[in-house]
Protein backbone atom coordinates (compact mmCIF):
# COMPACT_ATOMS: atom_id res chain seq x y z
CA UNK A 1 0.00 0.00 0.00
CA UNK A 2 2.93 2.52 0.52
CA UNK A 3 4.82 1.84 -1.91
CA UNK A 4 1.55 2.41 -4.06
CA UNK A 5 0.92 5.37 -3.05
CA UNK A 6 4.47 6.68 -3.66
CA UNK A 7 3.87 5.74 -7.20
CA UNK A 8 0.66 7.53 -7.33
CA UNK A 9 2.29 10.66 -6.26
CA UNK A 10 5.11 9.96 -9.00
CA UNK A 11 2.48 9.46 -11.98
CA UNK A 12 0.74 12.74 -10.88
CA UNK A 13 3.99 14.59 -10.84
CA UNK A 14 4.92 12.78 -14.60
CA UNK A 15 1.74 13.77 -15.88
CA UNK A 16 2.12 17.43 -15.22
CA UNK A 17 5.07 17.55 -16.53
CA UNK A 18 3.58 15.88 -19.38
CA UNK A 19 0.69 18.72 -19.86
CA UNK A 20 3.51 21.79 -19.16
CA UNK A 21 4.74 22.78 -22.45
CA UNK A 22 8.65 22.20 -22.39
CA UNK A 23 10.70 24.09 -20.20
CA UNK A 24 13.63 26.10 -21.49
CA UNK A 25 17.19 26.91 -18.88
CA UNK A 26 16.21 27.75 -15.69
CA UNK A 27 16.20 32.04 -15.00
CA UNK A 28 14.48 32.10 -11.81
CA UNK A 29 16.86 31.00 -8.33
CA UNK A 30 13.72 30.82 -6.36
CA UNK A 31 11.03 28.74 -7.72
CA UNK A 32 11.53 25.86 -10.60
CA UNK A 33 8.55 25.65 -13.13
CA UNK A 34 8.62 21.91 -12.07
CA UNK A 35 10.32 19.60 -9.81
CA UNK A 36 10.65 15.93 -8.67
CA UNK A 37 12.77 15.64 -5.07
CA UNK A 38 14.20 12.43 -4.01
CA UNK A 39 14.93 12.72 -0.27
CA UNK A 40 16.41 10.66 2.46
CA UNK A 41 15.85 11.69 5.95
CA UNK A 42 17.38 10.60 9.08
CA UNK A 43 14.32 10.94 11.71
CA UNK A 44 14.13 10.50 15.66
CA UNK A 45 10.43 9.98 16.92
CA UNK A 46 9.28 9.69 20.18
CA UNK A 47 5.46 8.60 20.36
CA UNK A 48 2.62 7.64 22.64
CA UNK A 49 -0.04 5.98 21.94
CA UNK A 50 -3.26 5.25 24.33
CA UNK A 51 -5.69 2.86 22.80
CA UNK A 52 -9.05 2.96 24.85
CA UNK A 53 -11.53 -0.07 25.71
CA UNK A 54 -15.71 0.10 25.20
CA UNK A 55 -15.53 -2.80 28.12
CA UNK A 56 -12.06 -2.39 29.97
CA UNK A 57 -11.99 0.94 29.76
CA UNK A 58 -8.71 3.82 29.94
CA UNK A 59 -5.79 1.73 28.33
CA UNK A 60 -2.48 2.05 29.25
CA UNK A 61 -0.03 5.36 27.38
CA UNK A 62 2.58 3.27 25.54
CA UNK A 63 6.02 4.99 25.05
CA UNK A 64 6.53 2.79 21.76
CA UNK A 65 10.03 3.79 22.24
CA UNK A 66 11.07 3.30 25.27
CA UNK A 67 8.20 0.64 26.19
CA UNK A 68 7.85 -1.17 23.34
CA UNK A 69 11.81 -0.97 22.66
CA UNK A 70 11.49 0.42 19.04
CA UNK A 71 14.47 2.65 17.28
CA UNK A 72 14.06 5.80 18.21
CA UNK A 73 15.76 6.52 14.83
CA UNK A 74 16.03 5.42 11.63
CA UNK A 75 16.49 6.56 7.70
CA UNK A 76 13.61 6.42 5.55
CA UNK A 77 12.97 7.87 2.13
CA UNK A 78 10.19 10.38 0.70
CA UNK A 79 9.10 11.59 -2.71
CA UNK A 80 7.79 15.27 -3.52
CA UNK A 81 6.75 17.26 -6.12
CA UNK A 82 6.27 20.92 -6.85
CA UNK A 83 4.78 22.76 -9.68
CA UNK A 84 4.74 26.51 -10.37
CA UNK A 85 1.27 27.26 -11.71
CA UNK A 86 2.07 30.74 -12.75
CA UNK A 87 3.71 33.76 -11.61
CA UNK A 88 2.21 32.81 -7.96
CA UNK A 89 0.80 29.68 -7.26
CA UNK A 90 2.54 26.55 -6.67
CA UNK A 91 1.03 23.10 -6.00
CA UNK A 92 3.16 20.41 -4.20
CA UNK A 93 2.60 16.60 -3.29
CA UNK A 94 4.67 14.48 -0.95
CA UNK A 95 4.82 11.07 0.34
CA UNK A 96 6.77 9.07 3.42
CA UNK A 97 6.81 5.98 5.25
CA UNK A 98 8.32 4.95 8.59
CA UNK A 99 7.18 1.27 9.63
CA UNK A 100 8.99 -0.10 12.56
CA UNK A 101 8.92 -3.31 14.90
CA UNK A 102 10.20 -4.79 17.88
CA UNK A 103 9.75 -7.54 20.62
CA UNK A 104 9.94 -6.78 24.24
CA UNK A 105 9.60 -8.35 27.99
CA UNK A 106 6.94 -6.04 29.26
CA UNK A 107 7.70 -4.88 33.23
CA UNK A 108 3.78 -4.33 33.72
CA UNK A 109 0.53 -5.04 32.65
CA UNK A 110 -0.55 -3.25 29.74
CA UNK A 111 -3.92 -2.54 28.46
CA UNK A 112 -4.46 -1.69 24.82
CA UNK A 113 -8.04 -1.91 23.21
CA UNK A 114 -9.90 -4.98 24.21
CA UNK A 115 -6.99 -6.73 25.37
CA UNK A 116 -4.67 -7.41 28.63
CA UNK A 117 -1.06 -8.19 28.34
CA UNK A 118 0.00 -9.44 32.11
CA UNK A 119 3.94 -8.48 33.08
CA UNK A 120 7.24 -10.39 32.00
CA UNK A 121 4.93 -11.41 28.80
CA UNK A 122 6.55 -11.20 25.22
CA UNK A 123 4.95 -8.94 23.29
CA UNK A 124 5.69 -7.89 19.68
CA UNK A 125 5.05 -4.02 19.09
CA UNK A 126 4.61 -2.48 15.71
CA UNK A 127 3.84 0.53 14.28
CA UNK A 128 3.70 2.03 11.02
CA UNK A 129 3.51 6.01 10.61
CA UNK A 130 3.11 7.10 6.97
CA UNK A 131 2.40 10.79 5.48
CA UNK A 132 0.84 11.84 2.23
CA UNK A 133 -0.51 14.73 1.13
CA UNK A 134 -1.15 17.66 -1.29
CA UNK A 135 -0.64 21.49 -0.70
CA UNK A 136 -1.60 25.02 -2.03
CA UNK A 137 0.37 28.33 -2.04
CA UNK A 138 -0.50 32.02 -3.45
CA UNK A 139 3.14 34.02 -3.08
CA UNK A 140 1.78 37.49 -1.91
CA UNK A 141 4.97 39.10 -2.46
CA UNK A 142 7.27 37.69 -5.19
CA UNK A 143 10.51 39.59 -5.73
CA UNK A 144 13.88 38.39 -7.99
CA UNK A 145 15.65 37.48 -4.59
CA UNK A 146 13.04 37.01 -2.22
CA UNK A 147 9.12 35.61 -1.89
CA UNK A 148 6.31 35.03 0.57
CA UNK A 149 3.50 32.80 0.39
CA UNK A 150 0.43 31.59 2.66
CA UNK A 151 -1.11 28.29 1.47
CA UNK A 152 -2.89 25.06 2.60
CA UNK A 153 -4.13 21.32 1.93
CA UNK A 154 -5.04 18.25 3.02
CA UNK A 155 -2.79 15.68 4.85
CA UNK A 156 -2.98 12.76 5.48
CA UNK A 157 -1.28 11.09 8.66
CA UNK A 158 -1.66 7.35 9.35
CA UNK A 159 -0.94 5.62 12.25
CA UNK A 160 -1.19 2.08 12.82
CA UNK A 161 -0.13 0.65 16.44
CA UNK A 162 -0.03 -3.28 16.52
CA UNK A 163 0.61 -5.59 19.98
CA UNK A 164 0.60 -9.04 20.23
CA UNK A 165 1.48 -11.38 22.73
CA UNK A 166 3.65 -14.56 21.39
CA UNK A 167 2.73 -16.72 24.33
CA UNK A 168 -0.91 -16.17 24.50
CA UNK A 169 -1.86 -15.57 21.07
CA UNK A 170 -3.67 -12.95 21.46
CA UNK A 171 -2.92 -9.08 19.89
CA UNK A 172 -4.51 -5.90 18.95
CA UNK A 173 -4.72 -2.79 16.48
CA UNK A 174 -5.19 0.69 16.74
CA UNK A 175 -5.83 2.78 13.58
CA UNK A 176 -5.36 6.88 13.92
CA UNK A 177 -5.92 7.84 10.37
CA UNK A 178 -7.58 10.98 8.79
CA UNK A 179 -7.01 14.13 6.68
CA UNK A 180 -6.15 16.81 8.24
CA UNK A 181 -6.48 20.14 6.18
CA UNK A 182 -3.53 22.37 7.29
CA UNK A 183 -2.49 25.80 6.76
CA UNK A 184 1.38 27.24 6.17
CA UNK A 185 3.41 30.07 5.42
CA UNK A 186 6.66 29.64 3.18
CA UNK A 187 9.43 32.13 2.58
CA UNK A 188 12.21 31.84 -0.23
CA UNK A 189 15.45 33.80 -0.36
CA UNK A 190 17.97 34.09 -3.23
CA UNK A 191 21.40 33.63 -1.74
CA UNK A 192 24.64 34.40 -3.29
CA UNK A 193 24.58 33.40 -7.12
CA UNK A 194 23.53 29.67 -7.19
CA UNK A 195 21.37 29.35 -3.87
CA UNK A 196 18.09 29.67 -2.11
CA UNK A 197 16.98 29.05 1.12
CA UNK A 198 13.66 27.90 1.99
CA UNK A 199 11.69 27.70 5.27
CA UNK A 200 8.00 27.51 6.18
CA UNK A 201 5.76 26.72 9.43
CA UNK A 202 2.81 24.51 9.15
CA UNK A 203 0.01 24.13 11.82
CA UNK A 204 -3.48 22.49 11.39
CA UNK A 205 -6.62 21.82 13.84
CA UNK A 206 -9.74 19.83 13.00
CA UNK A 207 -12.78 18.49 14.73
CA UNK A 208 -14.54 16.56 12.12
CA UNK A 209 -16.53 12.97 12.93
CA UNK A 210 -14.29 10.51 15.10
CA UNK A 211 -11.28 12.62 14.67
CA UNK A 212 -9.85 15.62 16.50
CA UNK A 213 -6.06 16.49 15.90
CA UNK A 214 -3.56 19.60 15.49
CA UNK A 215 0.04 19.87 14.32
CA UNK A 216 2.64 22.05 14.61
CA UNK A 217 5.43 21.60 11.80
CA UNK A 218 8.91 23.83 10.88
CA UNK A 219 11.06 23.07 7.95
CA UNK A 220 14.08 24.78 6.67
CA UNK A 221 16.53 24.03 4.00
CA UNK A 222 19.36 25.11 1.72
CA UNK A 223 19.60 24.26 -1.88
CA UNK A 224 22.16 24.55 -4.25
CA UNK A 225 21.34 24.82 -7.95
CA UNK A 226 24.11 22.78 -9.33
CA UNK A 227 22.80 22.52 -13.10
CA UNK A 228 19.88 24.17 -14.92
CA UNK A 229 18.02 20.83 -14.67
CA UNK A 230 19.74 19.82 -10.97
CA UNK A 231 19.88 20.38 -7.62
CA UNK A 232 21.19 18.86 -4.03
CA UNK A 233 20.43 19.99 -0.67
CA UNK A 234 19.93 19.51 2.95
CA UNK A 235 17.92 20.93 5.86
CA UNK A 236 16.07 20.16 9.27
CA UNK A 237 12.22 19.47 10.19
CA UNK A 238 10.98 19.24 13.28
CA UNK A 239 7.05 18.47 14.23
CA UNK A 240 4.34 17.68 17.15
CA UNK A 241 1.40 15.87 16.33
CA UNK A 242 -1.60 14.87 18.66
CA UNK A 243 -4.60 12.38 16.95
CA UNK A 244 -7.82 11.70 19.04
CA UNK A 245 -9.83 9.04 17.19
CA UNK A 246 -13.42 8.06 19.21
CA UNK A 247 -15.19 5.38 16.95
CA UNK A 248 -18.02 3.13 17.82
CA UNK A 249 -15.15 0.42 18.26
CA UNK A 250 -12.33 1.78 20.50
CA UNK A 251 -11.53 5.31 21.40
CA UNK A 252 -7.58 6.83 22.18
CA UNK A 253 -5.01 9.13 21.69
CA UNK A 254 -1.74 9.33 19.55
CA UNK A 255 1.28 11.70 19.83
CA UNK A 256 4.03 11.90 17.99
CA UNK A 257 7.18 14.02 18.00
CA UNK A 258 9.62 14.15 15.23
CA UNK A 259 12.83 15.56 13.87
CA UNK A 260 14.99 14.69 10.88
CA UNK A 261 18.09 15.84 9.03
CA UNK A 262 17.73 15.56 5.61
CA UNK A 263 19.40 15.42 2.44
CA UNK A 264 17.58 15.53 -1.26
CA UNK A 265 18.16 15.29 -4.98
CA UNK A 266 16.05 17.72 -7.23
CA UNK A 267 15.34 16.93 -10.66
CA UNK A 268 14.55 20.18 -12.46
CA UNK A 269 12.34 21.27 -15.38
Amino acid sequence: MAHRKAVIIGIAGLLVLTVSAPASAQQDQLFDRFSLALEGSWVRMDTTIRLDSKVLGVGTELDFESDGGLASSKVVPSLSFDWQVGRRHRLTGWWQNVDRSHSAQILEEIRFGDEVYPVDEVVSFGLGEEEYGLGYTYYLSRQERFAFGLGGGVRTLQVSARLAAQGLQVSSEGDFTGPLPFVWADVRSAVGSNWRFVGNLGLFYISFGDYTGHQLVLDASIEHLTLDWLSVGGGLRGGYASVEVDTSDYNGEAKLGIGSVRLFARVRF
